[in-house]
């Protein structure tokens, strides 16, 4: 899964699979993959447990290139830092990815990056940095290379507390706007606006309209499920974090992830749709003041595929 699976872990491990990439780096505390944009604008390779990309990357919308070059499953996630040191910084994300509830620091704007990616293979995604210091970092863990669903209880370490956090600067930003694709999901304070779904391989574009950071986690479930029974079988989930679901509860499977990003910025992500097919989209982060997860407050959408 993602990283900012690990906030979907504090809920309820079926939802680990909200945030977990399917080998071909297309999941993210990131916004996802596209190439829609061509050519990138950088490049950035990973390995156990460092990351290789220019101290200075341009920036407005940018197009990321991520190479895996490890044996275990990297992302390239994006956080603002102003002038906070990266151990610091190392030392902050934890309570925020662990899904802990407790304010995030007014220092710390994530921007998206590049979502999960397999070991040898290229990750793209296209977003927008404006101009200033930033770290990418892996939240991701030695057991997310594992392809089980993670147990309740301690988890390995992220990789990012074994050197893969790296500090970067925007020097100069491009007033470049970013393309809808094939349409916008529009993210408020606390609610989603999807754009009309047709099936089929899309690219889209998460924006965040609202006053908080916010990401879409976008899980399917199994064929037939329709979306009361998908509501319900969330609901279910939801009230009983991380213990085993009652014998025959759906669950759902990762389906695309985008984000986290702040007030007024985006990314493009890209999901499969199928027909028939029923989906939900959740915001799992807090407040930056701290507390309940925002699916709690109602950040939530179900659909389906006509």
């Amino acid at each position: 899964m993602t990283r900012l699976g690990h906030i979907v872990l504090a809920f309820v491990v079926v939802l680990s699979g909200a945030c977990r990439g399917d080998g071909e780096g297309d999941r993210a505390l990131s916004g996802s993959t596209s190439e829609s944009r061509g050519t990138p604008d950088f490049e950035v390779e990973g390995r156990e447990y460092s990351f290789e990309l220019p101290a200075e990357v341009p920036g407005g919308v940018v197009t990321i290139s991520f190479e895996n070059r490890g044996r275990l499953r990297h992302e390239a996630a994006i956080a603002a830092v102003g002038a906070t040191p990266v151990e610091q910084v190392i030392q902050d994300l934890a309570p925020v990815l662990e899904g802990r509830g407790t304010p995030i620091p007014d220092y710390l704007t994530f921007y998206g990056g590049v979502g999960e990616t397999a070991p040898g293979a290229t990750s793209v995604s296209t977003l927008s940095l404006p101009e200033g210091s930033f770290v990418m970092f892996c939240s991701l863990g030695d057991i997310d290379s594992v392809d089980a669903l993670p147990r309740p209880g301690p988890q390995p370490p992220p990789h990012y507390s074994s050197g893969m956090a790296r500090p970067f600067t925007v020097r100069r930003a491009n007033i470049d706007m970013l393309a809808a694709g094939d349409g916008t999901v529009r993210a408020t304070d606390y609610a989603f606006e999807l754009p009309p779904i047709r099936a089929g391989r899309r690219t889209l574009l998460f924006r965040n309209a609202g006053a908080q950071m916010h990401l879409g986690a976008f899980l399917s479930f199994p064929e037939g499920v329709d979306e009361a029974a998908a509501r319900q079988a969330l609901d279910t989930i939801l009230a009983a974090p991380g213990g085993p679901l009652p014998e025959g509860v759906p669950e759902p499977s990762d389906a695309a992830y985008a984000g986290p990003f702040p007030p007024g910025a985006g990314g493009t992500f890209e999901i499969d749709l199928e027909r028939g097919r029923t989906y939900v989209v959740v915001c799992v982060l807090p407040d930056r003041a701290g507390g309940p997860p925002h699916v709690a407050k109602g950040m939530v959408s179900v659909f389906s595929v006509p």
